[in-house]
C-alpha cells in the first residue's frame, strides 16, 4: 500500500493545521509522490475540494499542471452551487426561526457555517433534525414555501401519495425528502425525527439540552449543542459503518465522513471536555457506538481528543471495550477505504 500518499492525503485536508502538520505535508511534497493517486483517491472520496483549499498556494502548485486545473474546475463548480444554496438556507433559517418548532441543522448544513469555506465540500441536500411532535407544522411551514414530499422522475418533481409518505415513515422511520423546484434546480430538505434509532429514543432529552447558533461568513443556522451534535456524528456513522447495505455496497467507505467528524473535533476541540462529552454518550445510552466511532476514526486520525475520549471510555466501561479488544475491523476498513476498486 502507498500509505505515503493516503497519509498526505489524510494530512492534506485537515483545517486549521498545526505548524508540525503543515511541516508534514511540505516536507511530503519535497519528494516524489503519486499524484494520480491522490487526485484519484480523493475524487472517489469527494475529498477533492478538501484537499485543494488545505493547501497553500506553494503546495498546490506542486501539483501537475493539468491535474490541479481538473480539480479547480471541480471546486468551482461546487462554489458555484454552494452559492446558490445560500438563499434557500437563509430563507428556511428564517422561516424556522420565526416559528415555535424544534429543530435543529445536521452535518452539511452546520459544517458550511464554520468549518468549510465554499467550494469545499459538495452537500446534496438540507438535513434536519426536527421534533416528532412538530412533524405536522413543519410540513405546513415547507409547503407554505413551495416545498412538497416528493420523488424525481426525470427532471421533475412528482408529490409522494399519502401511502408512500407512511410507508416511508413506518418502514424506515424517516420522511420522504421535502423538494422545491427552483430556477437553481431541485433543493431538498432531508428530514429526520429519530436522532438514534427507534430502540433508543432520547429525541426528547436531546432538545432538553438545548441547541447552539452556528454562525459563519456567509450564513447562520440553528444547529444541536456542540457536544450534543458530536454524538449524533456517532450515531450516524456507527449506523452506516455497521448496516449491512452501506457495508455490501461499500457506501460506508466514503472517507469525507470520517474526515467531517475530525475537522468538527478539531474546530471546538477548546470547547469541550472529555469527560463530559463521554458522560453525554453514557446519558444518552451510545457508549457502545461512540466506542466503535472513535476507534474506527482513530486509524485515520491519531488525535489527542480522540485519543482521550476512547481511554475514558475504556477505563469507566472495560466490558463494552473488551469487545473491540484487537478487533480487526478498524484495520480492514482502514485498508478497504484506499482498495475500493480492487
Amino acid at each position: 500500500m502507498k500509505r505515503k500518499e493516503y497519509e498526505f492525503l489524510l494530512k492534506a485536508v485537515l483545517i486549521e493545521k498545526k505548524e508540525e502538520e503543515l511541516k508534514y505535508v511540505n516536507q511530503i511534497l519535497q519528494g516524489p509522490i503519486d499524484w494520480i493517486e491522490v487526485i484519484g483517491i480523493a475524487m472517489n472520496h469527494r475529498l477533492c475540494g478538501y484537499l485543494y483549499k488545505g493547501l497553500t498556494k506553494e503546495q498546490k502548485n506542486k501539483m501537475p499542471m493539468e491535474l490541479k486545473k481538473n480539480v479547480e474546475m471541480l471546486v468551482y463548480g461546487q462554489s458555484v452551487k454552494q452559492e446558490k444554496m445560500y438563499k434557500y438556507i437563509n430563507e428556511l433559517n428564517e422561516i424556522l426561526l420565526s416559528h415555535n418548532i424544534r429543530y435543529a441543522g445536521l452535518k452539511g448544513i452546520i459544517y458550511g457555517t464554520c468549518l468549510y469555506t465554499k467550494g469545499t465540500r459538495r452537500s446534496n441536500d438540507i438535513d434536519l433534525l426536527v421534533y416528532e411532535e412538530d412533524l405536522s407544522q413543519i410540513d405546513e411551514l415547507l409547503r407554505s414555501v413551495g416545498y412538497i414530499q416528493a420523488n424525481v422522475k426525470g427532471d421533475k418533481l412528482v408529490e409522494a401519495t399519502k401511502q408512500e409518505k407512511i410507508i416511508q415513515r413506518m418502514n424506515y422511520h424517516d420522511l420522504i425528502p421535502y423538494m422545491k423546484q427552483t430556477e437553481d434546480g431541485i433543493i431538498g430538505i432531508d428530514i429526520n425525527f429519530l436522532f438514534d434509532g427507534k430502540d433508543n429514543l432520547i429525541d426528547s432529552k436531546v432538545f432538553e439540552i438545548g441547541t447552539y447558533m452556528y454562525t459563519g461568513k456567509e450564513y447562520s443556522f440553528k444547529g444541536l449543542e456542540i457536544n450534543t451534535n458530536l454524538a449524533f456524528l456517532v450515531c450516524h456513522f456507527y449506523r452506516e459503518a455497521t448496516g449491512a447495505l452501506w457495508m455490501d455496497n461499500k457506501r460506508n467507505l466514503i472517507l469525507y465522513k470520517i474526515v467531517d467528524i475530525a475537522n468538527y473535533i478539531r474546530h471546538f476541540e477548546e470547547q469541550m471536555d472529555v469527560e463530559k462529552v463521554v458522560k453525554l454518550f453514557q446519558e444518552l445510552n451510545i457508549i457502545e457506538k461512540a466506542l466503535y466511532s472513535f476507534l474506527m476514526i482513530q486509524k485515520f486520525y491519531n488525535q489527542n481528543f480522540i485519543n482521550a475520549v476512547i481511554d475514558c471510555i475504556l477505563s469507566n466501561y472495560n466490558e463494552i471495550g473488551q469487545k473491540y479488544v484487537n478487533n480487526q475491523v478498524f484495520e480492514k476498513f482502514f485498508e478497504d477505504s484506499f482498495n475500493l476498486g480492487k
